[in-house]
């Protein structure tokens, strides 16, 4: 399995280390193709590209899965916050919302 299958970008680019080189300038040799049918490993939602959905690969023992960007910062940082600040969302929506407080400075 090559580098770009196993742990590559696709959607939108977003700003990342993910997505772009030090210098600016795109990760196109990572960018992959979109998980059309797909489910992200960790909202269980399906990939949308009409929608705008982006993520990336990440392996694992059974193979290659997806994640929504999103749904990814929320996995690292979600013990800390899923819990007292958003109890009555989706694991999606909460993952969504989380995202729109931390890069609402980048707007």
């Amino acid at each position: 399995m090559d580098k770009r299958e196993a742990y590559g970008w696709f959607g939108i680019p977003w700003p990342s280390g993910i997505c772009y080189h030090d210098d600016g300038n795109l990760t196109n040799e990572m960018h992959k193709a979109f998980p059309i049918g797909e489910s992200c490993i960790f909202c269980g939602e399906v990939f949308d590209e009409l929608a705008g959905d982006s993520g990336k690969a990440i392996p694992s023992p059974e193979g290659v899965g997806h994640t929504h960007k999103e749904c990814l910062l929320l996995s690292i940082l979600g013990p800390f916050l899923r819990d007292p600040d958003y109890p009555d969302m989706t694991l999606r929506q909460a993952a969504l919302e989380l995202w729109s407080q931390l890069t609402k400075s980048y707007e």
